[in-house]
């Protein structure tokens, strides 16, 4: 059967050889078809439950994809529905928030802008309402009821003034008349004259009626003169007139404007600046992150191996006893690890500036008082390792930092 013919006594070991050799193969290849259909088998296993778990993946994708786009239709994206996948639309969406972030400054500027304005406006109203008061009292103690009966009775008071005046004047032409004389010498020398002192006809008819009637009139203007200066007087005490009020009105108006254009390039530059500074943050964040805990770790001997930084420059260290970060490094962790933060935080912003090619020299004072040894040696062997920082200056009144130092090598100055 398995094709050994044996025509002698010796063919018996060869054909035995050859049966064993064959017997050999065929339980090689049962065991290999037996290995290959349990490797079948558990392919089989594995494909189904591969299946299982795509079908799984397939149906919490479907789920997502339908969230994702409720999401986006909910945030008033619109062009979500002309997307062939939730990925392809979620992508699109970044894009345009992208573009859209400088237009959401622009309107954070311009809101600001209008904040301020309604400020303006309610503050112009408070003194224009205030100015509203003190025109009603002003109107009050004069006592007029409008402004228009308060300029006629100033344009009364100012006939009245050109009166006395007037009055004043013709005062002045008589006394220069009279010369040292009074008009009562003048009327006992008319007495004087014959016929009763009166003129005759021929020596001036009429002359002596013309001046009574003419002093008559002076007194009579003088008095209401006087009484209107009075009035006037007494209405207008300690008051300010309504020209005064609408010259410092207008000059107010006028600084306001300028104060408000003013503070519109203000708002506008803040806007400005604070894009900037959240654009450089966001560059030079991670790297800054990355260079600070590399010194972290080296400085506490690996015990703490994370620090994060956020946009704003905010400090998270990564705490791995409690698995979390910590967003208040003072308030859970010691002083010395919070000094040890902020070490290895300066080191890696001046690292930063000298990769940029600025020369910054560094002058620390006192920077360990709350290290233990360890950690004083290692930051010490930190500073001595800094070849990027061009010069670090430490001022210390402990011999142990300064015995550490000479022990790496640094030039020790004692003052």
């Amino acid at each position: 059967r398995l094709g050994e013919t044996i025509e002698n006594e010796h063919d018996v070991h060869e054909a035995a050889a050859h049966a064993i050799a064959a017997y050999q193969r065929r339980r090689e290849a049962t065991h290999r078809r037996d290995e290959q259909q349990r490797q079948l088998d558990n392919l089989s296993l594995e494909t189904r439950r591969a299946a299982d778990k795509l079908a799984a993946k397939e149906s919490e994708e479907k789920r997502l994809s339908l969230e994702v786009r409720k999401l986006l239709r909910k945030a008033g994206y619109r062009e979500e529905a002309n997307h062939t996948s939730a990925l392809a639309a979620l992508r699109a969406y970044a894009i345009r928030i992208a573009q859209l972030r400088p237009r959401r400054a622009s309107a954070d500027a311009l809101k600001q802008q209008a904040d301020e304005f309604e400020q303006q406006l309610e503050q112009d109203r408070r003194d224009l309402e205030q100015a509203q008061e003190e025109l009603a009292q002003l109107l009050d103690n004069v006592g007029v009821d409008s402004v228009d009966e308060y300029r006629a009775l100033a344009a009364q008071a100012r006939e009245y003034r050109e009166a006395r005046i007037k009055r004043t004047s013709l005062g002045e032409q008589l006394d220069t008349l009279l010369g040292s004389d009074s008009l009562e010498d003048l009327r006992d020398g008319l007495s004087q004259i014959p016929n009763g002192g009166q003129l005759s006809l021929e020596q001036g008819p009429g002359m002596k009626a013309a001046l009574d009637r003419v002093q008559q009139q002076l007194e009579a203007r003088g008095k209401e003169a006087h009484a209107l200066e009075l009035a006037i007087a007494e209405r207008s005490a300690g008051l300010r007139t309504i020209n005064e009020i609408e010259e410092e009105r207008a000059v107010v108006a006028q600084r306001a404007e300028v104060l408000q254009r003013e503070l519109d390039a203000a708002a506008h530059a803040a806007a400005i600046i604070e894009e900037e500074a959240r654009a450089r943050h966001t560059q030079i964040v991670p790297a800054l992150a990355k260079t600070a805990s590399r010194y972290l770790s080296q400085i506490t001997g690996g015990v703490y191996t994370e620090l994060a930084l956020s946009s704003d420059l905010q400090v998270t260290v990564a705490i791995p006893e409690a698995g979390k970060r910590n967003a208040s490094p003072r308030k859970h962790l010691s002083k010395g690890t919070v000094d040890q933060v902020y070490l290895a935080l300066r080191l890696a912003l001046v690292a930063n500036l000298c990769e940029k090619g600025e020369r910054v020299p560094m002058v620390l004072d006192d920077p360990f008082a709350n290290y233990d040894d360890a950690r004083l040696a290692r930051a010490l062997a930190l500073l001595a390792e800094l070849t990027e920082l061009p010069q670090i200056l430490l001022f210390t009144c402990r011999e142990d930092v300064a015995e550490a130092a000479q022990g790496l090598g640094v030039p020790v100055l004692a003052l």
